[in-house]
């Protein structure tokens, strides 16, 4: 049984650090690409999202402050 456990939680971690470095490849290529608007939807309620990304999209929209405030999270 606890053989049958361990199976099933490893699967799920490998499939939870999957789908997370998937969708961060995502988001990575949506701002290498510079697909401003695609970025800002794929992250619109991903609060771990990072302040580089967000930073970005701001400082696209020309919401100059909040980038600004949103690059300074990153230090």
């Amino acid at each position: 049984m606890r053989i049958i456990a361990r199976t099933a939680l490893i699967g799920v971690l490998f499939l939870a650090a999957f789908s997370s470095n998937a969708q961060s490849t995502d988001l990575k290529e949506l701002y290498g690409q510079h697909r401003w608007f695609e970025l800002r939807e794929a992250i619109r309620n991903d609060r771990h999202a990072s302040p580089v990304f967000l930073g970005a999209i701001a400082a696209a929209f020309n919401d100059d402050p909040e980038a600004q405030k949103k690059f300074n999270q990153g230090d």
